[in-house]
């Protein structure tokens, strides 16, 4: 332990004397992992992360589909009539919503605004399992005769910007288009809709008031219908039905059409159907193009390395002189890679950090097509566990990619030829631990082990020189290696980096 804490230290030394290196590193690694981390995030929360519902597997987006002779089928939304004739079929789920995406004026005591709202029948929010921070949500007779219940639920935000978060607010009434409504909730914080921007509900029986008065009666289809499976029913047998039921609906409510056209209905989990599958495709392949910008980054850094390792080979030879093994001396400089990787870690948590407080799905990727079903806030990218996680295990392959070669590379240092060069190099003016004393006495000197020779020349047979080997003193410790190596200014031997 004392030997890898001793390694630790030199490893850091070693980078403060290389600041220009050191800093190319650092930021070349930070805003590679930054990168990278914002956009799993991005395609963690629109693609992987599992909406936030009580048995969220159990929901899903129902839809109905026309097919063009020879075509593809295309998804549809409801009409308000057709709709109730599939709320009365469906037997595979426990309940059905709808939602739709509307923007309302609101007066509450002071300037009208303007807010983004969803007009939802009474049973949405169990079926998604949303609750109250305050007060209740719809109840079914509130979805029963149209215009005779003008209720509505605000969102905490919009209770926290608009009523300065007074708890006395169930009960207030306030002006939705001009429509008289009673405020009988506030919902707990950070849901906006399946819409995505929701904060302000009311009850689809008073949308003709608050919206057109033939909602309730047009064929248009732009209502959307989530539902939830009951116990017990898996997802192929809700579609077995659907077919049946949504082809029931086309008969009973023919839509106009110019070419023969087949109508069906079709559902599809929440979880998928929150991202149009062309989008889907999109983030997966701006994920795969930032990991390759990390993986050249690294490549670049690995050169880098590699050319800082070509000027320590006589520091490395001199190492190796000295009794170090290879092994060590590759772990010592992938410790000099793993501060690296530390610290580009860190600055790439700051940099990401602060780049998910700015970055938001843009409209097209964070939900599908003509709103089928989105997850809104929740699929926005935030910090999680899931993201640490992924930060760190690319962390530790950026220090791998980039500092394995440049060791692997110096731990091939050939002994023999570094130290001639350096014997030849240093003969005019050694002084200490190496020496160079004629062509007959290629002894180095242990600066450490009591005169004994570090290195001497091997003759074959007929007196014929055989190369230089390594002769290090058995008395030698790791640890008067390390003295012997550092002190290089009093003993002759060059220290790294010089």
């Amino acid at each position: 332990m004392e030997l890898l804490f001793r390694d630790l230290r030199l490893a850091l030394r070693t980078l403060r004397r290389q600041p220009v290196f050191s800093l190319t590193a650092l930021l070349t690694l930070g805003v590679g992992i930054a990168a990278n981390t914002v956009v799993f995030s991005l395609v963690y929360g629109a693609l992987l992360r599992s909406p936030p519902f009580p048995d969220a597997d159990r929901l899903m987006v129902l839809y109905r589909t026309a097919r063009e002779l020879g075509g593809e089928p295309t998804p549809l939304r409801w009409s308000f009539p057709r709709y109730k004739l599939l709320e009365r079929s469906a037997r595979s789920f426990e309940r059905i919503a709808t939602f739709s995406r509307s923007d309302l004026t609101l007066r509450a005591g002071g300037d009208p605004e303007l807010v983004a709202s969803e007009i939802v029948s009474a049973g949405y929010f169990a079926t998604l399992g949303v609750t109250t921070a305050l007060g209740r949500t719809f109840a079914a007779e509130e979805d029963s005769t149209p215009g005779t219940n003008p209720v509505a639920v605000i969102g905490h935000g919009l209770w926290r910007r608009r009523f300065g978060g007074d708890s006395s607010v169930v009960g207030r009434a306030i002006l939705v288009n001009d429509e008289p409504h009673t405020i009988v909730g506030v919902l707990q914080p950070g849901f906006s809709g399946l819409t995505d921007r929701a904060e302000l509900w009311i009850p689809e029986m008073m949308a003709p008031l608050v919206t057109y008065p033939e909602r309730h009666t047009t064929p248009q289809n732009f209502i959307s219908v989530v539902g939830r499976l009951r116990e017990g029913v898996g997802s192929e047998q809700a579609l077995a039905e659907l077919q049946i039921v949504g082809a029931a609906i086309a008969a009973a409510l023919p839509d106009e059409v110019d070419v023969p056209t087949t109508f069906a209905a079709t559902a599809a989990p929440l979880a998928r159907a929150r991202i149009d599958p062309g989008n889907r495709r999109s983030l997966w392949f701006l994920f795969g193009a930032v990991g390759l910008l990390l993986i050249l980054a690294c490549a670049n850094l690995a050169g880098l390395g590699l050319a800082r390792a070509a000027g320590r080979r006589q520091e490395v030879a001199v190492r190796l002189a000295l009794g170090a093994s290879r092994r060590r001396l590759i772990r010592q400089l992938m410790i000099e890679s793993g501060w690296l990787g530390l610290g580009g870690g860190l600055l790439g948590v700051v940099l990401a950090l602060g780049a998910l407080r700015i970055v938001r799905p843009p409209e097209r990727v964070a939900g599908p097509l003509n709103m089928y079903g989105t997850l809104g806030e929740f699929a926005a990218p935030r910090p999680g566990p899931a993201m640490m996680v992924f930060l760190a295990m690319i962390t530790v392959a950026a220090v791998f990619l980039s500092g394995l070669l440049p060791a692997l590379h110096a731990g091939r240092t050939d002994l023999v030829r570094e130290l001639k060069d350096r014997t030849a190099s240093t003969a005019p003016r050694t002084r200490g631990a190496i020496s160079a004393r004629g062509r007959g006495d290629r002894h180095g000197t242990d600066a450490v082990g009591g005169g004994r020779p570090l290195f001497r020349e091997s003759r074959a047979p007929g007196g014929h020189s055989a190369g230089i080997r390594s002769n290090p003193s058995p008395h030698l410790s790791d640890r008067a290696v390390g003295g012997a190596l550092w002190t290089g200014q009093r003993t002759g031997v060059a220290r790294p980096g010089d």
